[in-house]
């Protein structure tokens, strides 16, 4: 959760019933929770993992139940290390949380880059990518290739591949597409995105969306990469942080009613 403000919903059963709430924070951690906007419980967090139990009345309507848990404090993303950060069959673990997301023009059209929660994509048509410094996880870079202008072919892909040519060996990149990027796509921008690791070659796909995070020097196809025609692609480096304000992490629910 990313926001001090989270909802769940719940089935509306005509019994009582109970959810349990496993729940994650780095350190301690106040929760309000409410049903349906009315205070249901209050509970102390201890840092770590922590189990909580909330009796649900039940609902005389049969709806769906909304459930809000308001946090009292945010965290640090940095500080954030729940799920495991390899980078695909890389064997490189990354210094950072990172979430790349890409949709082509008929299925969302955006290209985020999330590095700890906070987006340096500059969200344009054709390749986002961003260079990371894989000891530090400091950004190196971030840009966009319009891949798929043919008014820019070959400049953009040549552009492209010079860029990841000149990044330094190990360097972590996390790439997005945006609308389009296939249409200029050229050979050397392709050998460019195998030095990371990218095997997926989305040239002939007019508008196929393409989420990666690759190494450079790393093996074709070694990279996290996904492709797709019909919804949006995301590729999850640890904790899947789309804001810097984590409140804490739901990792399992069990309901009994």
């Amino acid at each position: 959760a990313v926001r001090p403000s989270s909802e769940l919903m719940l089935p509306g059963v005509p019994r009582p019933a109970s959810v349990t709430l496993t729940l994650y924070t780095p350190d301690q951690q106040f929760l309000r929770f409410e049903l349906d906007g009315q205070e249901l419980a209050q509970r102390q967090l201890a840092a770590g993992v922590n189990d909580i139990t909330l009796a649900i009345p039940a609902a005389k309507e049969g709806f769906p139940r909304h459930l809000t848990l308001r946090a009292q404090r945010v965290f640090s993303a940095s500080g954030i290390r729940v799920a495991p950060r390899a980078i695909g069959q890389t064997r490189i673990i990354s210094p950072v949380n990172i979430v790349a997301r890409s949709a082509g023009k008929d299925v969302g059209d955006f290209g985020h880059l999330y590095i700890d929660g906070s987006d340096v994509s500059p969200n344009a048509r054709g390749y986002n990518l961003a260079a990371i410094d894989p000891a530090t996880g400091r950004l190196l870079d971030a840009t966009v290739f319009d891949t798929h202008d043919p008014r820019q072919a070959p400049a953009a892909s040549a552009r492209m591949a010079a860029w990841i040519d000149a990044l330094p060996a190990g360097a972590i990149v996390a790439g997005a597409v945006r609308d389009a990027a296939a249409l200029s796509l050229s050979d050397d921008a392709m050998a460019a995105l195998q030095s990371l690791g990218v095997s997926d070659d989305i040239r002939g796909q007019l508008r196929r969306d393409h989420a990666f995070v690759g190494v450079k020097g790393a093996a074709p196809g070694a990279a996290a990469s996904a492709a797709s025609d019909l919804w949006p692609v995301n590729i999850v480096i640890g904790d899947g942080l789309t804001a810097s304000t984590p409140v804490f992490a739901l990792l399992h629910l069990h309901w009994k009613d």
